[in-house]
């Protein structure tokens, strides 16, 4: 079965038309800049709740790797967020290939 294709809004709409929990059709018109890893489109961050509910969870459930890709994305985006709760040290990370770099 083919997957629907729904239109893209900008970043600055969705930030107007979506509050609270995304439904399918909402995910899936959000922009890819609107995901904390965009390639994949996981961890919406397009506002500031689903940027600290991005960052709970992949401090729970995500790899090294989404941790810091989360941790950049929120720390653009909302610099006091960012400061309060990312408490990884990314210069022992590499985010390009996902592992961890040995010096």
């Amino acid at each position: 079965m083919a997957r629907m294709s729904y239109p893209k809004v900008t970043l600055k709409q969705a930030k107007q038309r979506f509050h609270g929990k995304l439904t399918y059709r909402e995910r899936q018109e959000l922009p890819d800049n609107a995901f904390a890893i965009p390639h994949e489109r996981k961890y919406p961050v397009y506002n500031q709740k689903h940027a600290r509910n991005a960052l709970a969870r992949v401090s729970r459930f995500g790899t090294d790797y989404e941790k810091v890709m989360i941790c950049k994305a929120v720390a653009t985006r909302y610099p006091m967020i960012h400061a309060q709760s990312c408490k990884l040290d990314h210069g022992s990370f590499s985010a390009q290939s996902g592992h961890n770099i040995i010096r």
